[in-house]
């Protein structure tokens, strides 16, 4: 059993008919339940690997602002019930885990601590700073119930994506990273022999990669580490078909040289022809060239265009 499918049992069996009858149905309808927030677990991830650590029954319960003493007593709730379900520990309630992860308080505060707007971003300002990592973490996972509906509400809109102004810009940069990292400087470095310059670019070009198949996919990317497992299960045949490539990628770097250099360029210009067609699909581009920088400035001008200069870029 996954973590996520832990919690909603837990949730469903013993944490909802406990805050119901502690709270009272009036209070209990001011109430939301959910997993939602920082963990591999939200995005479906997990595995026997992500259970050395913060792993277990990660509830969290949200109450509107100015609702301190119904916080205070569904944690007091939470806590008076057993440490452990399955035999596994209620996260945050009993064992500790860091901020985010599990755990009660007000909505505005979960929407702040990951996108630092209470609401999350509205303005084009700060859907441009919030990293997309944030936004994902802000958003994964279920919730299983929502009497106000207003975490619902919120995570609902969030979940809707960018503004166009605002995607179209990150598209492009995504692009210039992808060209610069993977097609130009990780060819250059092999053939140079250059493992680490290798190594450090082909990170880059990975994750510049993973970034444009899930803003094309009109999801959010999560943090580095699970961007290529999420481009590959659920950004569709592009993500996965863009992902073969970049694994193939990264077959070839442990032996350098020209030769694996020319095999190098040819998965990276695959990989990019599959972005440049989607590209043509949603008529951002009418350019086949397969290198993405010759992309960047048409994208560029739609985004101005939609009410957004191009400005840098959040590190994701």
């Amino acid at each position: 059993m996954q973590g996520l499918e832990l919690t909603r049992e837990y949730a469903t069996k013993v944490a909802l008919p406990e805050l119901r009858r502690g709270l009272g149905d009036e209070a209990f309808s001011r109430i939301a339940v959910g997993s939602v927030g920082d963990g591999s677990d939200r995005f479906g991830f997990d595995d026997d690997v992500s259970r050395d650590h913060d792993w277990g029954v990660s509830l969290c319960v949200w109450v509107c602002d100015g609702e301190q003493t119904l916080t205070a007593s569904a944690d007091q709730i939470m806590r008076a019930l057993p440490s452990n379900y399955c035999g596994y520990p209620i996260l945050g309630f009993h064992a500790p885990v860091p901020q985010g992860r599990a755990g009660a308080w007000t909505v505005a505060t979960h929407y702040a601590y990951f996108t630092g707007c209470p609401e999350g971003p509205c303005t084009l300002a700060e859907w441009a700073r919030t990293p997309e990592h944030a936004l994902a973490a802000a958003t994964n996972g279920d919730v299983f119930y929502d009497g106000p509906g207003d975490f619902s509400r919120i995570r609902e809109r969030l979940l809707l994506g960018y503004p166009d102004a605002v995607r179209l810009q990150r598209i492009a940069q995504r692009c210039m990273d992808f060209a610069q990292a993977g097609q130009y400087n990780l060819v250059r470095a092999a053939v140079r022999s250059d493992e680490a310059g290798c190594c450090l670019a082909y990170a880059r070009a990975v994750e510049a990669a993973c970034l444009l198949v899930h803003e094309l996919s009109h999801r959010f990317c999560p943090y580095y580490k699970w961007a290529l497992t999420s481009c590959e299960r659920c950004c569709g045949e592009l993500g996965r078909a863009v992902a073969a490539h970049l694994r193939a990628v990264g077959s070839f770097t442990g032996a350098l040289g020209t030769c694996n250099a020319r095999a190098l360029q040819n998965e990276l210009d695959d990989a990019a022809a599959l972005i440049v067609a989607e590209l043509a699909r949603q008529e951002l581009t009418d350019d086949t060239s397969v290198f993405l920088l010759d992309h960047v400035n048409t994208i560029r001008t739609l985004g101005t265009a939609a009410g957004m200069a191009p400005c840098a870029m959040p590190c994701d």
